[in-house]
């Protein structure tokens, strides 16, 4: 005998196990690992250009910073040579180099010798109270601020850590009449040179004239 209460259970079975529409199915595994996949790239390469961005400003401002402290140090040493008297360079007895890492002057509104030096990176400053030996009073710069005589101490750092190379280069005053008439003296100057900046590194050079000297014009 038929049990049509079984039958009608399958039927109904049936109708309840209909597969959802295709519009409305959920994401696949596989659809969902190619999403992830594809967000992670999208958000390394967002990470990657803003680390870029941030890394480029920092360096931009390290370079302002760089050369802000050398134009104010180069400015500073400018003011000084155009003040001062008896430039010279390095560090040898004679003072006679025309190139070095070191350059000395006195100057003639502080009363005292002065000298600056490149050294590891750095540029430094230091001053030493001098007196003009006996007989010189009629010379025009009696004063020998070599290293040697001045005995320099208490060094100050006017820029640190970020100075690639430094020199120091000076043509010395001629004081003797010009063979030729018509020709001026020589009127001495320093230049100075300085690359600046550990990320990208910024020359920066100024040439200032002395004034140790009397006059021009040969006699």
């Amino acid at each position: 005998m038929v049990n049509f209460r079984n039958i009608n259970k399958i039927k109904n079975n049936k109708k309840k196990t209909r597969t959802a529409p295709v519009g409305k199915r959920g994401f696949s595994l596989v659809e969902m690992l190619v999403a992830l996949f594809i967000f992670s790239l999208v958000m390394m390469t967002v990470v990657s250009v803003f680390a870029s961005f941030v890394s480029n400003r920092k360096k931009i401002g390290n370079v302002q910073r760089d050369l802000e402290n050398g134009r104010t140090a180069i400015e500073l040493m400018a003011k000084n040579i155009r003040m001062s008297c008896g430039v010279g360079i390095g560090y040898v007895s004679s003072g006679e180099e025309t190139t070095g890492s070191a350059l000395f002057m006195y100057n003639n509104s502080q009363g005292k010798c002065l000298i600056y030096q490149f050294q590891n990176g750095n540029l430094k400053s230091s001053s030493a109270p001098i007196e003009a030996p006996p007989g010189s009073e009629n010379e025009p710069c009696p004063y020998d601020c070599r290293p040697v005589n001045a005995g320099y101490s208490n060094w100050k750092t006017l820029v640190s850590s970020n100075i690639q190379a430094g020199e120091f280069r000076i043509v010395k005053t001629d004081r003797e009449p010009a063979s030729v008439d018509g020709d001026p003296r020589v009127v001495g100057k320093a230049t100075i040179l300085m690359s600046i900046g550990a990320d990208m590194p910024v020359t920066l050079q100024t040439t200032v004239s002395h004034r140790d000297y009397e006059e021009l014009a040969p006699n």
